[in-house]
C-alpha cells in the first residue's frame, strides 16, 4: 500500500512548494555558512536539490555553496593531495555556475589533480591526456608552478602521438605541437623526439 502511494505523481503545486522550501532553506543555510563552516554542506545539499528539481533561481546560490565547500575540500587536499578530486569537482561547478571568485581556487585544484594524473601517466602513458588537460587549465589559470608538469604531460602525450605518426605521417601535426610545447617549457627529453617528428611534418 505504501509503495503504491509513493508511486503516485506529486501535484504540481505541491512540487513547487517543495522546491521553494528547498531553495529558501538553502539560502538561509548559506547565510549562516558565512560564519559557521558546519552549515556549508547543508546549504550545498539543499541548493543542489533545488537546482536538480528545476529551480533556476537557485543556480548562483548553489555556485556560492560549491565555492565554500570546495574551499574546505581544497584545504584538506593541500595536506593530502590524493583527496583533491572533490575540491576540483566542486570548484568547477562553482565556476560553471558563475562564481568568478572560485577561479583561482579551481586553478590550484587543477594543478593538484593534474599532478596525481601525471603520476599515473608515468606508469601508464595512456592516462597522459587527462593530466595534460588539467595542467593546461592550471597554467591557463595563472599557475606558473604547473608549467614544468604540463611540459612533462606534453612529452608523454607527444610520445603517443609520435608512435601513431610513425605508422601514418599525416598524424604528425599533433605530435609536433605537443613535443614543441614540451621543449619550449623546458623538457629536454622531448628534443630528440621533436627532431624526429619534424622529419614527418616536412614531408
Amino acid at each position: 500500500m505504501g509503495e503504491a502511494l509513493c508511486n503516485k505523481p506529486i501535484p504540481v503545486v505541491q512540487y513547487n512548494q517543495v522546491l521553494s522550501s528547498l531553495f529558501s532553506t538553502g539560502k538561509q543555510m548559506l547565510i549562516r555558512a558565512q560564519t559557521d563552516q558546519t552549515k556549508v554542506k547543508l546549504a550545498w545539499n539543499f541548493l543542489c536539490d533545488a537546482v536538480n528539481g528545476g529551480c533556476i533561481e537557485a543556480i548562483p546560490f548553489r555556485a556560492e555553496a560549491c565555492f565554500l565547500q570546495g574551499k574546505i575540500e581544497l584545504e584538506k587536499a593541500r595536506n593530502d593531495p590524493i583527496n583533491v578530486k572533490p575540491a576540483w569537482s566542486l570548484l568547477c561547478d562553482a565556476v560553471n555556475g558563475g562564481c568568478i571568485e572560485a577561479i583561482p581556487f579551481r586553478t590550484e585544484a587543477c594543478f593538484l589533480q593534474g599532478k596525481i594524473e601525471l603520476e599515473k601517466a608515468r606508469n601508464d602513458p595512456i592516462n597522459a591526456k587527462l593530466a595534460w588537460s588539467l595542467l593546461c587549465d592550471a597554467v591557463n589559470g595563472g599557475c606558473i608552478e604547473a608549467t614544468p608538469f604540463r611540459a612533462e604531460a606534453c612529452f608523454l602525450l607527444g610520445k603517443i602521438e609520435l608512435e601513431k605518426a610513425r605508422n601514418d605521417p599525416t598524424n604528425a601535426k599533433l605530435a609536433w605541437s605537443l613535443l614543441s610545447n614540451a621543449v619550449k617549457e623546458g623538457c629536454s627529453e622531448a628534443s630528440p623526439l621533436l627532431a624526429e617528428v619534424n622529419s614527418y611534418v616536412s614531408k
